[in-house]
C-alpha cells in the first residue's frame, strides 16, 4: 500500500482514479470492488452508488451512503479504528461512497461470529442466541470474545447500528473492522447486533477513553459536520447515546423481545428467537408466535438530553402500597414499567400529565447517576378499544395503529423520553397466554364455559382465595373495591365466580371478536390486568423499582396486576414502589375518554400552542394533587415560557450553581416540580432586574432546564 495514515488513505480515496475490477456478489445496492491509484499498487475499495439503494421506510432522510460516511467520522473521531476509510464522490456508477476494502480478496477468513450445533460451540466463545432449524436441529450463533470484538460492540452501541451480522465484520492486521453502516445512526432505538457478548458489563477504561475522545469531539465541530450527512436530530440521538454509554458505563441489550429483527432469518433458513438478558452467558430460548397481528409497536424519537455539572441527589417519591413518602433504593439500574394507553382517543392532559410525570421520574433518576430501564406498554387490543372501532365502522387494527401514531407524536413534541421497550399486548401475545397456562395448571386459576348465547370456549379467572397479598397495594377495604369494580372493567355479576373479585385472566371467544388460539386455553384473548403482569415479568423481572400510572389504575388494575404476579412466582413483591399521578379535570369532571370532556395535546398543538408551554403548565401541578385545566393555567405557562426565554437571551446572568442546586433539591423531594419551577423564575427574574458578569450562566441554566426537566428551550 503506497500509503500510510488514515489521511493519506482519504485522499486517495477522495482524487484517485476508480477502475473496477469486479462486483461484490452478495451486496444488495450493486456494490463494485475497485482499484484506486497507482495501477503498480493500487489501493482496492468498495463504491456503493446511492443512486442503487433500496429505499428504506425507517430510515427516510438522507442517503445510506451518507451514513456510511458519517460512521468512518464517528469511528476516527472516537479513535476505535473500526470503519474503513471512507469518502463521498463520484464514481463509476455515479455518486455514492467509496470505503477502502479490508477483507480477504480471494479465499474465506477466519469467522469472528459463528454458526454451530448447539454442541460444537468453540471454546471460550460467548453464546448469545439460541434457536433451531426448520428441522429442528438445534444451533447457536456464538461470537468470539477477543478485546477488539467489543470495540465494535461499542461502536454499534454508539451508531445505534441496526444491521450488525457476522459477514460485515472483517480482520485487519491486529484491529477488527466493521463494514456496511448504512442503516446505521437513526433516532429510534434499534440496536441488532450479533455482538452482545458484552451487553450489560462494565466497560473497560480504553472504551470508555474512545467514547470521551467522541464526546469532545462533537462539541468541538464534529456535529457540524454529521449535520452536513444527517438530520439535527440524528446527531443529538447520537451525541445522547454517547453521553448515556458513559454515564452508564455499559452497552445495554435492546432487544429482548423474542427477534433480532421482525421476521429475519438468517441465510441457512434458522429462525432466531430470543437474545440472552444482559450478563448472561447462557441463551435464554423463547418462541415467538404471531396472532392476528402482531407487529411490535415502535417507540418514538429520543430528544437528546444535554450534560449537566455535577449529580442529582437521591429520588424519593409518594409509594401507593405504603402510603408514604420513600427512597427509591434502585441499584445501578432502576427498573420502572408504566401503564400505557389504550389507543382509541389519544393523547389528552391526563394522559400528557402521566408521562411527562413519568418522564421526570427517569430524567431525575438518570441525573443522580442510575442507568433507567423504562418499559411502557399499549393495550391495543381491548374491550373499549373494541367498542370505538364498531362505533366508527373501523378496524380496530387501523383504529389502534392511528392513535398509537398520534400518541407518538404527541410524546415526541412533548419532548418526553421514550421508553426503552414500548410493548404493545397483541405483539405479546405468547408471553400472556404463558402465564395463563401456567395459573391452571398451578391450580390457582379456574374455567367457566363462556354463556352460551355469548360464544363458545371457556374464560379463565383467578381464584383470589388463594391469594393473600390480595390488598396490599391498594390498601382499599373490600366494601370500597366492590363499589368501583364494576365500572373498572370488572364483571362482578358473571355467573359461576367464585370472587366477585376475581379477574379476568382470558376471555373466550365470542362471536365478531378477535382471538388467538392456544392449544390448553382455547381461542380467545387476555384479560386486561394480566397483559401488564406478563410484560412486565418477561422484560423487567421481579421486583423492579417502580410502577407507575395514573391514580385510576390503583384498584383494580395495579392491585391484580400485583396479586397475579404473586400467584405466578411466589414472590408477593412485585414492584419495590407504586407511584400514581393525581386526576387532571375539566369543567368540574375528571377528564376521561367514556365522559368525552377531553383537553387533547393533539388539539392544542394545531390551534398554534407551543409544546413547551404545554408541558410547562403539566409541571406547574405537583404529580399527586387532583386540578382542573383552565385557559388561565395555560396562558400563565405561556408567560413562564416567555420569560426564561428572554432571561436566557442575555450574554450574562446571575451564577447558576445555587438555581441547579435548588432545582434538584425540589425535584428528588417527591417530584416537586412546582418548586423547580419557582427556583428557575427566581433566577430568571434577578437576572432580567441586575447587572450580572457570568457569561456561563445563561448555557448552564438552559443546559439543566432542558436535561432534569425537558424543557427545551
Amino acid at each position: 500500500m503506497p500509503t500510510d495514515t488514515d489521511a493519506d488513505i482519504v485522499e486517495l480515496l477522495t482524487s484517485g482514479n476508480l477502475t473496477p475490477v469486479g462486483r461484490i456478489v452478495d451486496s444488495s445496492n450493486g456494490a463494485l470492488l475497485c482499484s484506486v491509484g497507482d495501477a503498480d499498487d493500487p489501493v482496492l475499495a468498495i463504491h456503493k452508488p446511492e443512486a442503487s439503494e433500496r429505499p428504506l421506510w425507517d430510515y427516510p432522510d438522507g442517503t445510506l451512503v451518507a451514513r456510511e460516511r458519517a460512521a468512518y467520522l464517528v469511528s476516527d473521531a472516537g479513535g476505535f479504528d473500526v470503519v474503513p476509510p471512507t469518502v463521498l464522490r463520484d464514481g463509476p456508477l455515479g455518486q455514492g461512497s467509496v470505503q477502502l476494502w479490508v477483507g480477504p480478496v480471494e479465499g474465506v477468513q477466519e469467522p469472528l461470529v459463528d454458526v454451530t450445533p448447539a454442541d460444537a460451540v468453540r471454546e471460550g466463545w460467548v453464546v448469545v442466541l439460541e434457536g433451531e432449524t426448520p428441522a429442528g436441529r438445534p444451533v447457536v450463533v456464538s461470537h468470539s470474545p477477543e478485546p477488539a470484538l467489543r470495540t465494535v460492540a461499542v461502536l454499534d452501541a454508539v451508531l445505534n447500528n441496526s444491521d450488525r451480522k457476522g459477514g460485515h465484520l472483517l480482520r485487519d492486521g491486529p484491529v477488527v473492522r466493521g463494514c456496511d453502516h448504512g442503516v446505521s445512526l437513526g433516532v429510534e432505538p434499534k440496536l441488532r447486533t450479533v455482538l452482545w457478548g458484552w451487553a450489560g458489563e462494565e466497560l473497560p477504561r480504553e472504551d470508555l477513553t474512545r467514547l470521551e475522545m467522541l464526546a469532545s469531539a462533537l462539541e468541538n465541530g464534529l456535529a457540524t459536520e454529521l449535520e452536513t450527512l444527517l438530520t439535527r436530530t440524528e446527531v443529538r440521538a447520537l451525541a445522547e447515546r454517547t453521553a448515556s454509554l458513559l454515564r452508564t458505563r455499559r452497552i445495554r441489550c435492546r432487544n429482548r423481545d423474542g427477534r433480532p429483527s421482525p421476521g429475519r432469518r438468517c441465510s441457512s433458513g434458522d429462525r432466531w428467537h430470543r437474545p440472552c438478558r444482559r450478563g448472561v452467558r447462557r441463551p435464554v430460548v423463547g418462541r415467538w408466535r404471531p396472532g392476528t397481528y402482531a407487529w411490535p409497536v415502535k417507540s418514538w424519537p429520543a430528544p437528546f438530553v444535554p450534560a449537566v455539572p455535577g449529580h442529582g441527589e437521591p429520588l424519593r417519591l409518594f409509594d401507593t402500597r405504603t402510603r408514604s413518602v420513600r427512597p427509591i433504593d434502585a441499584g445501578p439500574v432502576a427498573r420502572l414499567y408504566v401503564c400505557g394507553i389504550t389507543p382509541y382517543d389519544a393523547t389528552h392532559l391526563g394522559h400528557a400529565a402521566t408521562y411527562v410525570t413519568f418522564d421526570i421520574v427517569g430524567r431525575v433518576l438518570r441525573d443522580a447517576g442510575h442507568q433507567v430501564e423504562y418499559v411502557q406498554n399499549v393495550t391495543d387490543i381491548d374491550d373499549p378499544l373494541l367498542e370505538r372501532a364498531a362505533r366508527d365502522s373501523r378496524d380496530w387494527r387501523d383504529l389502534a395503529t392511528s392513535q398509537i401514531d398520534l400518541f407518538r407524536d404527541d410524546m415526541t413534541a412533548l419532548a418526553v423520553l421514550p421508553p426503552d421497550e414500548l410493548v404493545g399486548v397483541v405483539e405479546s401475545m405468547a408471553e400472556i397466554t404463558e402465564a395463563v397456562r401456567a395459573l391452571v395448571e398451578a391450580g390457582t386459576a379456574y374455567r367457566l364455559p363462556v354463556p352460551r348465547e355469548e360464544g363458545a370456549g371457556e374464560d379463565v379467572y383467578l381464584d383470589l382465595a388463594q391469594t393473600p397479598s390480595f390488598g396490599e397495594v391498594s390498601g382499599w377495604s373490600r366494601d370500597r373495591m366492590t363499589a368501583v369494580f364494576a365500572d373498572n372493567g370488572g364483571d362482578p355479576e358473571r355467573v359461576g365466580k367464585r370472587d366477585p373479585l376475581d379477574p379476568l385472566l382470558w376471555r373466550g371467544t365470542r362471536e365478531g371478536e378477535p382471538s388467538w388460539d392456544d392449544d390448553l386455553l382455547g381461542a380467545g384473548r387476555p384479560g386486561w390486568h394480566i397483559e401488564c403482569t406478563a410484560i412486565s415479568l418477561h422484560h423487567l423481572g421481579q421486583p423492579f423499582d417502580i410502577k407507575g400510572g395514573g391514580r385510576d389504575l390503583v384498584f383494580p388494575h395495579h392491585e391484580m396486576s400485583a396479586v397475579q404476579a404473586a400467584a405466578l412466582t411466589g414472590d408477593a413483591v412485585f414492584a419495590r414502589r407504586y407511584v400514581h399521578q393525581a386526576m387532571v379535570g375539566y369543567e368540574g369532571e375528571k377528564m376521561s375518554k367514556s365522559k368525552g370532556n377531553l383537553v387533547l395535546v393533539s388539539r392544542l398543538l394545531a390551534d398554534g400552542v407551543e409544546p413547551m408551554a404545554i408541558r410547562l403548565l403539566l409541571l406547574a401541578q405537583h404529580y399527586r394533587q387532583d386540578w382542573d385545566y383552565t385557559p388561565d393555567l395555560l396562558e400563565a405557562a405561556e408567560a413562564r415560557l416567555r420569560c426564561w426565554r428572554e432571561a436566557l437571551s442575555v450574554n450574562h446572568g446571575e451564577p447558576a450553581v445555587a438555581t441547579l442546586a435548588a432545582v434538584r433539591a425540589a425535584l428528588s423531594d417527591d417530584l416537586d416540580t412546582r418548586r423547580a419551577l419557582t427556583a428557575v423564575d427566581g433566577w430568571a427574574e434577578r437576572t432580567l432586574t441586575a447587572q450580572w458578569d457570568d457569561a456561563s450562566a445563561p448555557g448552564l441554566v438552559a443546559r439543566m432546564v432542558d436535561a432534569v426537566l425537558g424543557v427545551r428551550l
